[in-house]
């Protein structure tokens, strides 16, 4: 059963876009279609997370929905009331317009309490004799029920119990809203809408208009008409059980592919935050705001302690996918928090900044007892500890407490200044300064063999690290493939609820984007192709040119005129190098280009196979959204599958030139010597 008490749940990520509905009927309205256990199941097979069950002039719908439903839900109580008061228009000066306002309560102060409020609201009954809500037997009646839009609010302010504990809901474009009202013409009646908190609207001007945003306005004007800025909201109006709860309705009753999306707890106090934020907590579209990819963002943290002494807590921490500000007293362990968090994630960031020698601040030691560990858990359910080791391919920009006013206060230019006078210090020892004399002669007889070795070395390592930031930068393979998997099942679903559409369309469309998509990777695969070869085209004519300037070179060297010109003859193939080399890359170019603009060409077919299955399905752009997103996620896998396999073949490279490096060094000693001395020169080279 639910109850009025799970409207207060606690929800420690804080404000969250989630889909409200506040504006559905029950079958305590007149002219509902369906059930209360059928409400059940729509309330139950809804994705929104606050449902308001909008009936006219009772409660009674809200109280038996309590009954019935089980689920973490949350459902407020919505009274709509038909005003007695008219707005005169440009098109019905002298009839004007009939106003349904509602009345939003917090489920929290009891059903007893708005159930007596409403039934004592007194009114004219169609013979014009006053009467009470209470003296209505039924729901077609109270359909025809209309009252005074500020004797209510008069009679909700003076109600002790109430007070504080309601919100007024006024519709601008809907069915009984004053959508016919001229802001600027003598009809509008600002007193009304500056008694209401919330505005009911979907259409972006009357959204802006209420904002304060509308610029044929002046805020002195805006001012004049109501005291501060609205909010804009708006609810689907079911009037049936079969209606999709939370899908906004267009002119002809259909239900749209929009939402009225809420930052704030799903609760009576969450709403309440909208009177105080209207601009920033609001939005009518089809689309999550803000929505961030799942693989960059960490949805909980936590300490794992299995030693038994409970020095930490193990419940996960939640953190919001915007910003989390840790808040608590000094020495209440904010920075250690943050200190294993980014050392979980990257290990070595974490190293630079607080184990560096001049800049360092010094971290954490609880991770030297094997019972501590860090877990932190991403949204798309990657899981990471910090006894993993920290080197993971996510990335993390840590910032201690103390780094920066250390690097401001620091000379970092003077770091060689002060090792040369460390090594002036040291060489005053004369054994010391013998063995660094003996080791400068030997770096330097070999160092003409090794340096090209050396200069190599460091090109793959950078080239190496480019590669691991270049692949990081465009993200993480697992995190990549389960996001693209998302968007697929999202636009599956998406194709599956369009009205009017055949299996047969659905599974033609499917195969067309599959082949869409196969032929981009072809044309990528190709580009990727010509620009590997262009460089291998240009390392071949450097090559080529330092052939050619090796045979100059010793041909000038040699003595005997007939063997130099025996030696030009054998080796004039050299010359032409550089010109079969453009030549061959010539044919491959011509080739690869005819190759993708084949597939251009297919891919042009293909797109008008596409624009008339694309034209059936109503959610067209959300679905033009969401297939631009899988291609876009896609390429950035495919361009990690690249760098993964040029880095594997940069590693093979690397080990290979480690290995020929070390051969060079024939240092006339031990082998155990000379291996002590290799390992202490790589290491100096950060290799």
């Amino acid at each position: 059963m639910y109850t009025e008490r799970e409207n207060t749940i606690g929800h420690p990520k804080g404000s969250e876009w989630r889909k409200w509905d506040l504006h559905i009927h029950s079958p305590a309205s007149s002219g509902f279609s369906g059930d209360y256990d059928e409400v059940v199941n729509q309330i139950i097979e809804s994705d929104c997370a606050v449902i308001g069950i909008n009936d006219y002039c009772t409660i009674e719908g809200f109280k038996e929905l309590c009954k019935r439903f089980c689920g973490n839900k949350t459902l407020l109580p919505v009274i709509e009331f038909r005003m007695s008061n008219t707005l005169a228009n440009r098109r019905n000066p002298q009839a004007g317009e009939r106003i349904n306002f509602h009345v939003i309560f917090n489920p929290a102060i009891g059903t007893s309490i708005i159930e007596n409020f409403v039934k004592s609201i007194e009114f004219k009954d169609t013979n014009g004799r006053d009467s009470l809500i209470a003296n209505v037997q039924n729901k077609e009646d109270l359909l025809k029920v209309s009252v005074d839009y500020f004797d209510i609010l008069k009679r909700l302010e003076a109600n002790s119990d109430l007070r504080g504990n309601y919100l007024v809901w006024l519709p601008y474009d809907e069915y009984g809203g004053i959508d016919e009202i001229d802001p600027e013409s003598s009809y509008i009646k600002p007193a009304m809408i500056n008694k209401a908190n919330l505005i009911g609207s979907s259409r972006k001007k009357q959204i802006e208009f209420f904002l304060w945003k509308d610029d044929r306005f002046s805020k002195e004007k805006f001012k004049g008409w109501f005291r501060y800025p609205k909010c804009c909201i708006k609810g689907s109006d079911s009037k049936n059980c079969k209606y999709p709860i939370g899908r906004l309705m267009n002119e002809r009753s259909e239900p749209t592919d929009k939402y009225c999306w809420i930052k704030a707890d799903p609760t009576f106090y969450g709403l309440q935050q909208l009177v105080h934020e209207p601009d920033e907590r609001v939005r009518i579209q089809a689309e999550k705001p803000e929505e961030k990819i799942s693989y960059l963002v960490i949805d909980k943290i936590r300490f794992v302690d299995s030693s038994g002494e409970q020095l930490f807590p193990s419940d996960y921490i939640p953190l919001s996918h915007n910003l989390t500000t840790i808040i608590g007293g000094k020495s209440t362990g904010k920075s250690l928090l943050l200190y294993h968090m980014a050392k979980t994630i990257d290990s070595q960031e974490t190293y630079t900044r607080t184990m560096d020698e001049e800049l360092g601040i010094g971290g954490f030691d609880f991770d030297k007892n094997p019972s501590f560990d860090f877990e932190i858990i991403w949204r798309d359910g990657e899981s990471m500890l910090l006894r993993n080791g920290g080197e993971h391919e996510r990335k993390v920009l840590y910032i201690p407490q103390g780094y920066l006013n250390r690097l401001s206060e620091k000379n970092v230019k003077g770091k060689e200044a002060i090792n040369k006078f460390v090594l002036d210090i040291l060489l005053q020892d004369t054994d010391l300064k013998s063995k660094y004399e003996e080791h400068l002669k030997y770096v330097k007889e070999v160092s003409a063999a090794i340096q090209s070795g050396i200069v190599e070395l460091f090109s793959i390592k950078q080239e190496m690290e480019q590669l691991r930031e270049d692949t990081r930068d465009v993200g993480e393979q697992r995190g990549l493939e389960r996001y693209i998997k998302q968007l697929r099942e999202e636009i599956e679903s998406t194709l599956k609820t369009s009205p009017g559409t055949s299996q047969e369309d659905r599974e033609e469309y499917g195969e067309l984007v599959n082949k869409k998509e196969a032929l981009n990777a072809q044309i990528s695969d190709l580009e990727e192709d010509k620009r590997t070869i262009d460089n291998c085209r240009q390392c071949m004519l450097s090559l080529a040119s330092d052939i050619k300037s090796v045979l100059i070179d010793h041909h000038d060297r040699l003595h005997s005129h007939d063997v130099r010109k025996r030696f030009l003859e054998e080796f004039q193939a050299v010359e032409s190098f550089g010109s079969v080399i453009e030549a061959s890359q010539d044919v491959l170019d011509k080739e690869m280009e005819a190759k993708i603009k084949q597939l251009g060409e297919e891919l042009k077919q293909l797109e008008v196979k596409l624009k008339p299955l694309f034209v059936m399905f109503s959610a067209q752009a959300q679905l033009k959204k969401k297939e631009d997103a899988v291609t876009q996620e896609q390429q950035k896998l495919n361009t990690i599958l690249r760098l993964q396999k040029s880095l594997d073949f940069m590693n093979n490279e690397f080990s290979l030139k480690c290995t020929g490096i070390t051969n060079l060094y024939g240092y006339p000693q031990s082998q155990d010597q000379k291996s002590v001395r290799i390992r202490w020169i790589i290491g100096h080279l950060n290799l």
